[in-house]
């Protein structure tokens, strides 16, 4: 499906300024456009020529799987909003608009950068369109002003459960470049040939590690060359699968702020490099385009690390500690993220300089400052799963790595691996491929630690890996790799894009306790004498259930005479009131992760300080029932009772509605609160209804 704008116009964008659009969420209703539930007019693709012009139309995931975001450009004069309506059966179903903001900075070519003349005319639209209903076909039209509206488009949701996606890596489109590992072919239709070969995968979205153009250098930066991403968006399949880019060294430019729309953006604090001081721009993206996304049980986690600390011997040193600061801001990034979705089983990081590889960049002072400030250590610390990387042009899988130490024994299939997978993957396009054992490594007699144990670029060009890589293939081809997450496993497949191929195969599984292997010892002896509080005043509806859990020895109070019931419960807490009315006699996080009840532990990952929204603590507790088969089929039309249904987060509804369902959530007859922190006195009822479940199925 052919963008209008790009089929009419003579050349690309010399005669253009741009203007961004951020995303607000408004439903319209008789003024602007088309309210819901109207049957509309879907254009054919000969009728859309009467269409708004538009270019560079891309979808980026939303927060979660029900959500995706939108970006495009269009021309000043085509108007000056941002709508998407989306259609189901016909009808609209949900319209959004979008806000406008001026921009400047990008250029046209190469050669526009070289003369220092930059772009004008264009505007970038963003909007964001949320709470999607899964395993469904959308149609979706995109609007500058909304009156006229785009040819349709499709969008479709996948069913929960199990997905797949794909990943690759440097696309890194070249004006008049072609595919050297194919080179009958441009860039363009080598990266066009690459989503083809991924469409046919039925991928729900396409996560990308870095450096989406080449770009022009100017003063020692790469800046933005729209005739490159003509070529990067010509490919159709971004219309319809969301694409998660991140920011590699040629990508520190205005063009990827505004051509992509990204999720749960975490900006870092401006840090200065010795090569970046002195242009604004470069200071501003290379501290951008931090974000996160939860798709069903998975976790994303893209960190930019696309800056330069040092790249020398001689300003290594100075480059050290402003590395460390950029790993601090990685770490803010990975708190917010796992703190603001806690439900995840596995854990992905895609970022672009890869820090087990074992080509040209092996050696480079930047990537040593990087793993030397604590980057891998970090990983460590979130129990990273996958750590996903580019920039050096080669295909290498390492070893399971854990405090800098190999953890498995080399196999394709682990099971429970204590560490972190690090990949690293080669151009998408074929842009250019770096040797293995490069000889164009950076002299560095100090980095890495190889697998003889010497360290540096001398025995590393003469043939030695480095510690920890357990497979590295240069094959000279296009390459892209197909990830399948499952009930407990993950499986990367890696194929040729030229003659599909498959290259590796790597997986790893995670295996649980089942239930029949969980003995309940739910207390039942009185441990303390009949216990009052004095600060239960006022708490009729909560004094019961306190009580009688304090005679169990459950919950405790703050001293002997106070329960303190309005306070936050904290969310290590509520894991050890919840852990001890099921009899399990361990660790309690611990404990709770091994059977599968929370996915986290340790005091960066699960926060157990932290405080606990009510609808997490629902999570959790409904993770405990259904490990011993006590939560029923899902009854989410239970929701449509209370008046803040709707907040409730996409990843919770199933949960909250067979815990009412079950009659252990009731809310207070109209509201769930569900994003309100939980209080000490929520926790012991909700606590107090589940206790009477489990003790039905307790061995005591």
């Amino acid at each position: 499906m052919k963008q209008p704008f790009l089929k009419r116009r003579t050349s690309l964008i010399m005669s253009l300024m741009m203007v961004a659009a951020s995303t607000q969420l408004t439903v319209l209703g008789n003024e602007g456009a088309p309210s819901e539930d109207k049957a509309v007019e879907i254009l054919t693709n000969d009728q859309a020529m009467n269409t708004p012009a538009y270019s560079a139309l891309v979808l980026t995931p939303g927060s979660t799987q029900y959500d995706v975001n939108f970006a495009w450009y269009s021309p000043v004069e085509a108007g000056n909003q941002s709508y998407v309506r989306i259609i189901k059966d016909g009808k609209i179903v949900m319209t959004q608009e979008g806000t406008i903001t001026d921009v400047t900075g990008t250029y046209a070519n190469a050669e526009a950068v070289s003369n220092k003349v930059t772009l004008e005319g264009l505007m970038s639209h963003k909007v964001n369109v949320t709470g999607l209903d899964a395993k469904t076909t959308y149609t979706y039209q995109i609007s500058n002003n909304g009156t006229e509206w785009s040819e349709a488009y499709t969008y479709e949701t996948k069913a929960e459960g199990s997905f797949k996606f794909a990943v690759v890596g440097d696309p890194q489109i070249k004006e008049g470049q072609y595919d050297q590992g194919n080179p009958e072919i441009t860039l363009p239709e080598s990266w066009r040939r690459t989503l083809q070969a991924i469409e046919e995968k039925d991928v729900n979205f396409i996560v990308n590690v870095g450096d989406h153009i080449e770009g022009k250098k100017i003063d020692g930066a790469y800046k933005t060359n729209e005739l490159e991403y003509e070529g990067f968006f010509s490919a159709e399949q971004l219309t319809s699968i969301p694409y998660a880019p991140t920011l590699g060294n040629h990508d520190i430019n205005y063009g990827f702020k505004y051509h992509f729309n990204i999720p749960n953006e975490k900006e870092y604090e401006i840090i200065e490099t010795f090569n970046n001081t002195n242009d604004e721009e470069r200071l501003e993206m290379e501290a951008a385009g931090n974000y996160f996304y939860k798709y069903n049980d998975a976790l994303f986690v893209m960190l930019n690390d696309s800056a330069y600390p040092c790249d020398s011997p001689s300003n290594y040193e100075a480059g050290l500690p402003v590395a460390e600061a950029f790993v601090n801001e990685f770490e803010k990034t990975l708190e917010m993220a796992t703190t603001t979705y806690p439900d995840y089983e596995w854990l992905f990081v895609q970022h672009h300089k890869s820090t087990r590889t074992a080509a040209q960049h092996t050696c480079d002072y930047d990537i040593q400052s990087f793993v030397e400030a604590g980057f891998e250590e970090l990983m460590d610390e979130y129990d990273v799963d996958f750590v996903f990387g580019g920039h050096d042009h080669v295909y290498t899988r390492s070893h399971a790595l854990k405090d800098g130490k190999i953890v498995d024994n080399g196999e394709d299939v682990l099971v429970n691996p204590d560490g972190t997978v690090y990949f690293t993957f080669t151009s998408c396009t074929g842009k250019e491929f770096y040797d293995i054992y490069s000889a164009k490594a950076k002299v560095n007699e100090n980095f890495p630690l190889l697998q003889d144990g010497s360290r540096g670029d001398e025995n590393f060009k003469a043939g030695v890996l480095p510690y920890g890589i357990n497979v590295a293939i240069q094959n000279g081809q296009s390459q892209y790799s197909v990830v399948e997450v499952t009930d407990g496993e993950v499986i990367i497949e890696t194929y040729n894009q030229d003659d599909g191929a498959l290259i590796d195969t790597f997986s790893i599984k995670k295996t649980k306790a089942e239930a029949s292997t969980i003995e309940l010892n739910v207390p039942t002896e009185k441990v303390n004498e009949v216990v009052e509080f004095t600060d239960l005043d006022c708490m009729d509806w909560a004094k019961e259930s306190i009580e009688k859990l304090a005679t169990l020895g459950i919950v405790n109070g703050v001293d002997e005479n106070k329960f303190m019931p309005r306070a936050l419960i904290k969310r290590g807490d509520f894991i050890r009131m919840l852990t001890k009315t099921m009899g399990i006699k361990a660790e309690a996080v611990d404990a709770a992760k091994a059977f599968g009840i929370v996915t986290g532990t340790g005091e960066n990952k699960f926060s157990p300080e932290g405080t606990i929204s009510r609808q997490e603590a629902m999570c959790i507790l409904a993770r405990a029932l259904e490990l011993v088969n006590l939560l029923p089929e899902s009854h989410t039309a239970l929701l449509g009772q209370f008046e803040d249904a709707a907040q409730v987060a996409a990843y919770a509804k199933e949960d909250v509605s067979k815990l009412l369902a079950l009659g252990v959530v009731k809310g207070d007859g109209q509201t769930l609160a569900p994003t309100r922190e939980m209080t000490r006195a929520e926790m012991a009822v909700l606590i107090d209804r589940a206790y009477e479940l489990f003790l039905s199925v307790s061995s005591k």
